[in-house]
């Protein structure tokens, strides 16, 4: 809310401006897609910072790294230096067979989780 007042009245009377509020934090530009147990997954995920106004944060050039939660282990270069405000992993494979999620964290950002992915056997 402002704290501006109108003509002839004080502050806080009057017309209040609301504004959206945005909070820095991650997102996955790319949702991973599970495959083959032990293979490169079929899509790689892509994390975004963003800035408090929703938008990209080209400045930053932090780790983000990668969790796996559920069942298997997750293989390949779990933490990437993100690169003008974006974190892209090339060569992640679950060792494992069934449902799980990865989640992004970083350094000052609260964590989020992806899409569930399916992991099967060969």
């Amino acid at each position: 809310m402002s704290a501006r007042g109108t003509a002839g009245g004080t502050a806080g009377e009057g017309a209040h401006a609301v504004a959206t509020a945005f909070v820095r934090r991650l997102r996955f530009l790319t949702q991973p897609v599970g495959g083959v147990t032990g293979l490169l997954m079929a899509a790689q995920p892509v994390v975004q910072v963003l800035n408090d106004a929703g938008n990209v944060d080209q400045s930053y050039n932090g780790n983000v790294t990668l969790t796996l939660q559920g069942a298997g282990i997750l293989n390949g270069s779990v933490t990437v230096a993100a690169v003008n405000g974006v974190a892209t992993w090339v060569n992640l494979s679950i060792l494992g067979i069934g449902v799980s999620t990865l989640v992004a964290s970083a350094s000052g950002f609260a964590p989020i989780a992806s899409n569930a992915i399916n992991t099967l056997a060969l």
